[in-house]
């Protein structure tokens, strides 16, 4: 792919009662004309020419059902692609790898959450061992690790049980909500876990990526001249900023998880909150890891000039905090809203890469585009179904 489509987001827009897919593409050509090129989802294929690991990538991403696609289930799409059909065996290893991770990471929130839940049946039993037991110890018995000499099955059984009793549904049921709060959960990683204790999910990796990435940031600023000082200032500060966010939302899932009955007993208003907080740092986060890998991808013989480009580039897309995040009338609301307007970009829907005029072609490329939209619009009101693209 062309490298602006490598920084493309695709974006979901109502049109009457239809979802439309478009795709936001960078146009970088300097430092002063940064502008974005919109297009329907459908006409990326015609753009660029796309390798045999892009088209499957595209196939996809198409294929996804949820009209409404966060950047959580684009990167799963990717990383299978990548699994499949990257061209690069690294990239294909790493691809695999990161799916590996991620099932571990999601085996994990499973078992913590069960031994969790374990420590307040001991606590409403009175079981002293159950009751006490660190959260380390009950997910190695849970999980059957471990010479601990205690049936992991017996025990896990007897703690769904008596879940299942106290509020009135099936030993089933139980288990399927911790399947469900679970799924949302696992990008934050194991919760509740003593301070100091190993971490893991993937917001919890992103975040220290972050704080690596700052660092090497600030050393290099140290050692850089004063024209590159406030650029680097700037993307420390969100890069800070966003490591603060994501710990925000991770004690907000731990806290409304703190107490296992209400994840049983009010099962929906649980989810509808992880959901929410998944959801909303993973457009957060959008874009970090790629940044984070440019500034990590320069070997160690790059020149000042390589890394002053990188950083630009860097810069130049840097993810921008939710407006309804910033606090009002604080310091950090005022730095965001000055950072937020020296970053906001021109969007130009059908600007010409080569002389910055409009272009006539993907001008009638889109328009016809619409009208075929229009005519399956007219056609989804006869048979009074629904359907997207």
């Amino acid at each position: 792919m062309k490298p602006s489509v490598m920084q493309a987001r695709l974006r979901a827009r109502a049109d009457g009662n239809m979802i439309e897919w478009e795709i936001l593409i960078p146009m970088n050509r300097d430092k002063r004309n940064n502008s974005v090129m919109i297009m329907p989802w459908r006409q990326l294929t015609a753009f660029t020419s796309l390798d045999i690991r892009d088209h499957q990538l595209y196939k996809a991403i198409d294929r996804i059902e949820d009209d409404n696609p966060d950047p959580l289930t684009i990167r799963l799409a990717r990383l299978a692609t990548d699994a499949d059909y990257h061209p690069d065996p690294e990239k294909k290893t790493e691809a695999r790898e990161a799916l590996s991770r991620e099932h571990r990471d999601r085996q994990g929130v499973y078992f913590s959450l069960l031994a969790q839940m374990t420590r307040q049946t001991g606590v409403a039993l009175g079981d002293t061992f159950m009751a006490r037991a660190d959260t380390k110890l009950l997910m190695k018995i849970t999980q059957g690790d471990g010479d601990t000499g205690i049936d992991s099955e017996s025990l896990t059984n007897r703690v769904l049980g008596f879940q299942a009793q106290k509020v009135g549904i099936t030993v089933k049921d139980v288990n399927s909500r911790l399947e469900a709060v679970t799924d949302q959960a696992a990008v934050f990683g194991s919760l509740n876990v003593a301070e100091g204790a190993s971490r893991d999910g993937l917001f919890f990796h992103m975040k220290q990526q972050m704080v690596d990435f700052e660092l090497s940031l600030e050393h290099f600023e140290s050692k850089s001249g004063p024209e590159v000082e406030n650029m680097s200032m700037m993307i420390r500060f969100a890069a800070k900023d966003f490591v603060k966010y994501i710990e925000e939302k991770t004690a907000a899932v731990e806290q409304i998880m703190s107490n296992f009955s209400t994840v049983l007993t009010e099962a929906d208003r649980v989810l509808s909150i992880v959901k929410k907080a998944r959801r909303e740092v993973a457009y957060a986060l959008d874009g970090w890891d790629g940044l984070c890998r440019l500034w990590f991808d320069l070997k160690g013989d790059a020149t000042y000039q390589e890394r002053i480009e990188v950083l630009t580039i860097i810069f130049n897309h840097l993810p921008l905090m939710p407006e309804g995040e910033i606090e009002t009338n604080s310091e950090r609301s005022k730095v965001w809203k000055g950072f937020n307007a020296a970053r906001v970009s021109v969007v130009r829907a059908m600007v010409s890469w080569t002389d910055n005029e409009v272009d006539r072609e993907l001008e009638d490329r889109i328009n016809r585009a619409k009208e075929a939209s229009r005519q399956r619009q007219s056609t989804l009101n006869e048979s009074g179904g629904r359907r997207r693209r």
